[in-house]
């Protein structure tokens, strides 16, 4: 994440991430654009074990799960040492500030935002509003929190507009962190 950080502020682009697990899987053989998004993801981490456990007889062997709730706040971490700007939209907004109050106690100096944002029927039709307030943060990393497939299909039609470095979608690990879930 750390070199897709730096290579999308060196030459403006952006990179998804997307957090696998088997809903995401299960969802993209059943729908094209879906796989096209998992196909062209830059990187894909195995966010459940059963994507660990597959992985090896599939020939590509996985050493580890990396759940979003553990990345989420691995990532507001590391902005203390590398500079990041770390914004997380999507969620409730109860939750939003809950998860700001626990990460603030967590990791005092952290760069991160957290907008709960607004409800999102269409992620290929969003707003202007929304696309242009989430792009003025003007965030490293963006964690789009919309849920599996809607974050995914967010995040594809609308990068290049957000032009953050990094976005990753990252379900409910806001609702995980602060035991909403």
């Amino acid at each position: 994440i750390k070199r897709l950080v730096e290579r999308g502020r060196l030459f403006c682009t952006t990179h998804q991430i997307a957090t696998v697990n088997v809903d995401f899987l299960v969802n993209a053989l059943a729908h094209d654009d879906l796989m096209h998004i998992l196909q062209s993801a830059d990187a894909c981490i195995p966010d459940g074990m059963p994507i660990v456990w597959g992985s090896g007889p599939l020939g590509m062997p996985l050493r580890e799960r990396v759940a979003g709730a553990d990345l989420v706040p691995l990532l507001i971490d590391r902005s203390r040492a590398f500079g990041w700007h770390v914004h997380v939209f999507g969620s409730t907004p109860e939750v939003a500030d809950a998860a700001r109050i626990l990460l603030d106690s967590r990791f005092p100096g952290a760069r991160f935002t957290i907008d709960p944002g607004e409800i999102i029927p269409d992620p290929a039709n969003v707003p202007d509003s929304v696309i242009e307030s989430i792009a003025a943060v003007g965030a490293d990393i963006v964690c789009v929190a919309l849920g599996n497939p809607k974050q995914e299909r967010f995040i594809a039609a609308n990068r290049h507009r957000i032009g953050a470095p990094v976005m990753i979608g990252v379900g409910g690990s806001l609702d995980m962190l602060v035991g909403k879930r």
